[in-house]
Order: structure tokens, then sequence, then C-alpha cells
């Protein structure tokens, strides 16, 4: 029997992104919280850091600053 893998929405991963950039609790705290793995936590925070500049390029569809 194969296993499955498991699938996070969007929002979840986004949260648990935030979650690590602000610091508050440990890596593996934090993991252990969403019962993912440390590793997946820091990929999740370093997509949202690279891609959070995105968030305010112009012609992106959101409201220009």
């Amino acid at each position: 029997m194969a296993a499955t893998r498991k699938q996070f929405n969007p929002k979840f991963k986004a949260k648990a992104a935030v979650e690590a950039i602000r610091g508050d609790r440990t890596v593996s705290q934090l993991a252990s919280q969403c019962h993912v793995h440390p590793v997946q936590i820091g990929y999740w925070r370093r997509t949202a850091l690279e891609q959070m500049s995105n968030l305010f390029m112009d012609g992106w569809g959101g409201r220009k600053s």
C-alpha cells in the first residue's frame, strides 16, 4: 500500500510562514504544532520572503502605493 502525501492549502502555508518569519517560536516548535517537518516550514518561510516583493509590483492587479 502506498502512503498518501499530505496536501496543505495556501492559507495554512502562509500562516505557518508568517509565524516562522515572526520568530516568536522556534521552527521546531512550529513544525510540531503544525504536524509538518521543520524543513518544510523553512521552505515555506523562504518562499514567502522571496515572493513578498511581488505583492508590491505595479500591474499586479492590486492597489498601487
